[in-house]
């Protein structure tokens, strides 16, 4: 062992760094070569900003509203902020499984937040130089690009229009051409879109105004052909007049005349003749409604006139229909012919029902049941019937198919027994159909006030003074007729 210790060391050989380098193990290599090629690929990679940096580290919108008040657009980005909290206000107000719910949100549609923010710097640098008409110029613009969109962004459209009536209200540097044409614009919006027939107005007869004897159109702003701003309000205004008037004529008659007249005036200013015959027509009813037949009749003549000259045949056919109720009710109720009154509503209720609309077929069939019962013969009688159980049943055989359907086979096996056989199917307290605005009547109706109380078949409790009038509707007494016993405590 000593000998081996004490025995001297050989001298080690002198190796090459290339034959170092060589014989280098290859996982060495791998490393090196990555390293270099990921320096390469760092080298090839853009240099962000602090807003690109940004937009990769919060949301989009933050990021965007943050971009915009460091440039000094304060009001832009309070106001985009703004909307979108009114956008997640009003989607946890709905709740769930609602439409509002699953409508797309703001703040995650990217390009319409840019359309945004271009559009209110470019508004919010137009007022910061006092130039009021390209501030209201900007914020019309992208209100149209919004209401040109579906109708899940019209709320944005309508936000941007109330700021740019504000912006542009008193603006007469152009003589109130951007004011017309903005008034205008949201008009239409409001009627056609969110069926606003009353704020449509207002704002309709103040672009009318402005407009009247001016050549101003807002073909530029809709990106469609359109006639004068003046014509094209009138046209709008009609139509919204005439609908406010149909809605006050079961409440009010004479506000229904006064707006339908103001309907005919706006059509005449328009030189429309389809847009004077609607007028006249919804005039010539308002007046009926007012028992003021001989100014029905009136009307009448004047849209049969109208039809004839600019051969617009459906308003003629309709001139004829009212004209001949208007004459049956000036002649057989004011000359005290009931029997005669009841034979023309029935031809009435007929010609509405061969036109498919029952709905409107159903009141005169009634009126005409109740006079023929105590004026007609029974011939008569059951001819009126007839038609008005085929109408009325017509009329809500979409309702009962639909529930036909949603029912359980049980459900359908009673139906058939009782179709069969007519085995009862109702419990204690039973129902049957009928008017329910009948329900709560303190004695039978007159026939007027049972036309004009119809609105449509519904399930209601059945009541003593109900099946009296059911019987008298459906024949005598010894008919047979499965109409339920009434439970002591239903009457």
């Amino acid at each position: 062992m000593a000998g081996r210790t004490n025995k001297p060391l050989v001298k080690p050989r002198q190796i090459s760094r290339e034959h170092i380098v060589a014989h280098r193990p290859v996982r060495h290599r791998d490393i090196k070569g990555k390293i270099e090629y990921r320096e390469e690929l760092r080298a090839t990679l853009p240099v962000l900003d602090v807003n690109e940096i940004r937009r990769h580290r919060i949301p989009f919108h933050e990021a965007m509203c943050s971009e915009i008040e460091e440039e000094g657009f304060h009001e832009s980005s309070d106001y985009i902020r703004r909307l979108i909290q009114l956008d997640h206000d009003t989607r946890q107000k709905a709740g769930p499984e609602t439409l509002l719910w699953k409508r797309p949100q703001l703040r995650k549609h990217t390009l319409n937040l840019q359309k945004l923010r271009f559009g209110l710097t470019e508004a919010e640098t137009a007022r910061k130089k006092g130039n009021k008409g390209a501030e209201s110029h900007e914020l019309l613009r992208l209100a149209v690009f919004f209401m040109l969109k579906n109708q899940d962004w019209w709320w944005v459209a309508e936000q941007l229009f109330l700021l740019c009536v504000e912006a542009v209200t008193g603006f007469r540097a152009d003589g109130g051409r951007k004011e017309a044409t903005t008034r205008y614009i949201y008009g239409l919006f409001l009627f056609q879109k969110l069926g606003d027939v009353e704020g449509a107005k207002t704002h309709l007869q103040i672009a009318r105004e402005l407009s009247a004897g001016k050549s101003w159109r807002a073909a530029k702003e809709l990106g469609q052909p359109q006639d004068t701003i003046y014509i094209e309000s009138n046209s709008i205004l009609y139509k919204a007049l005439i609908e406010l008037g149909v809605q006050a004529r079961e409440t009010d008659p004479l506000i229904a005349v006064k707006l339908c007249s103001q309907a005919h005036r706006r059509a005449l200013e328009c030189d429309r003749p389809k847009n004077v015959a609607d007028a006249l027509l919804e005039l010539a009813v308002s007046y009926q409604s007012t028992q003021e037949y001989d100014m029905a009749i009136i009307t009448l003549e004047q849209l049969r006139a109208v039809c004839s000259e600019n051969n617009l045949s459906q308003g003629l056919c309709k001139a004829h229909l009212e004209l001949a109720f208007s004459y049956k009710r000036e002649i057989a109720e004011l000359k005290n012919l009931p029997l005669e009154s009841g034979i023309a509503s029935r031809y009435l209720g007929e010609y509405y029902f061969k036109l498919g609309a029952t709905h409107e077929a159903i009141p005169p069939l009634v009126t005409s049941l109740f006079k023929l019962h105590q004026h007609g013969t029974s011939e008569q009688l059951e001819q009126t019937r007839a038609i008005a159980a085929a109408a009325a049943g017509t009329d809500v055989m979409p309702q009962i198919g639909k529930l036909i359907l949603s029912k359980d086979p049980e459900s359908l096996k009673t139906l058939v027994a009782w179709k069969e056989s007519h085995k009862p199917f109702w419990k204690d307290g039973a129902y049957y159909f009928a008017p329910s605005s009948m329900a709560d009547k303190p004695v039978g109706p007159t026939a007027d006030e049972y036309a004009q109380s119809y609105s449509g078949l519904i399930r209601v409790p059945i009541v003593e003074k109900d099946l009296e009038l059911l019987k008298r509707l459906m024949g005598d007494e010894d008919d047979h007729i499965p109409i339920p016993k009434v439970s002591p405590g239903s009457s």
